[in-house]
């Protein structure tokens, strides 16, 4: 048997120097309450006032550049957009992917236990589900990956690729996380 289109995902652990949790969740609470209840904010500066983020940033570009080389992507001019997100009680993140960057990702800043995981759908289940409905659950084919990111962790993705964050049932979560994309 051979598996053909694996997809793939680099996966690193890093210690920024700068606590970037607090500074995030200082930010957070000057905002005030969210109507919305939702986890992110899209500012043109979100980072802009994070001490670190700077050394942080070349560090998630570096590892960015070397997917690109593992993967056969040629682009030279690799520029990097991030935004924070601070989970809590009722928080998710629908179903999504990023259609105008090369490559997505996040950095896990703070992940608490038994926290929620961050799921990938494979980009071939309408496929499957054209083929024949729910003949293909629990195989090989299962539609969907869930993982378990740690503090410190560092996922990196093809940007086409959908992913989501379930709703948080524990209060106060706390899980924070700055998530980016590589145009």
């Amino acid at each position: 048997m051979k598996d053909l289109f694996p997809i793939p995902m680099l996966t690193e652990t890093i210690k920024p120097q700068n606590d970037i949790f607090y500074q995030i969740t200082k930010a957070r609470k000057l905002r005030g309450p969210d109507k919305n209840n939702y986890t992110s904010y899209y500012d043109r500066d979100a980072m802009a006032n994070i001490e670190g983020w700077d050394e942080l940033s070349e560090t998630i570009h570096g590892h960015c550049k070397s997917y690109c080389r593992a993967v056969g992507i040629q682009k030279k001019d690799l520029r990097l957009t991030a935004w924070w997100n601070v989970y809590g009680y009722g928080n998710h993140h629908c179903w999504h992917a990023h259609p105008s960057a090369l490559l997505s990702g996040t950095f896990y800043v703070n992940v608490p236990d038994k926290s929620r995981p961050i799921e990938f759908k494979s980009p071939i289940e309408s496929l499957v589900q054209a083929w024949h409905f729910k003949a293909f659950d629990h195989t090989r084919w299962e539609q969907g990956v869930e993982l378990y990111p740690k503090t410190n962790d560092l996922l990196v993705w093809p940007s086409w690729l959908e992913h989501m964050v379930p709703e948080i049932q524990t209060d106060p979560d706390e899980r924070c996380t700055i998530s980016f994309n590589i145009l």
